[in-house]
């Protein structure tokens, strides 16, 4: 669920099914060197459900460092929910996602014009994905798709030598997708 080049990150729970594509595909399928990744958002349907999950990492779980005999520092944590459901049955369904990941850290830093002196930077890497879907079925031949996303990344020290040259980043993507289909 990479999110280069402004391109919008999805939840894996958000993902129904995906389709890996190296060579051959054609021009309708958009500019790309060597491989594309599609995907297909997950659609709600006439029984409504959901799921929870967490997943959560600390350094207290870690083995030593073979070299330096200790554990080196590392936190993670990741949470996130789906639902889907019914608003008219068998007409229009919804389906809605979000996760939320805060990952923070320490930058150490020594300075050779400084010796004996060491600074220490706390921060914290975060970043939220959202996707709604509402799915229309108008008429026997007609259909009717909605979907947006957004994708908030953001770290607050990014690179320098120094703390007074480090500085804050942030990305983020919107995507807005309507989709007709008439048979």
């Amino acid at each position: 669920a990479g999110s280069g080049f402004g391109q919008p990150r999805f939840s894996r729970e958000a993902i129904a099914e995906f389709q890996i594509v190296t060579n051959l595909f054609d021009i309708t399928q958009g500019r790309s060197l060597g491989t594309q990744v599609q995907a297909v958002s997950r659609a709600g349907t006439n029984t409504p459900a959901g799921s929870f999950y967490g997943n959560f990492r600390h350094d207290g779980l870690n083995a030593a460092d073979p070299l330096s005999g200790t554990v080196l520092p590392y936190e993670n944590r990741q949470i996130g929910g789906t639902f889907g459901g019914p608003i008219v049955r068998d007409r229009m369904h919804y389906f809605v996602s979000y996760e939320d990941e805060r990952e923070p850290g320490s930058i150490f830093r020594t300075l050779s014009a400084l010796p004996g002196q060491s600074f220490e930077t706390s921060y914290e890497i975060g970043q939220s994905s959202f996707l709604g879907r509402v799915d229309s079925q108008l008429t026997n031949n007609d259909r009717l798709s909605i979907r947006a996303s957004r994708w908030d990344w953001s770290n607050p020290q990014v690179g320098g030598n120094h703390p007074s040259t480090a500085s804050a980043q942030t990305k983020d993507a919107t995507s807005i997708l309507a989709t007709w289909t008439h048979v």
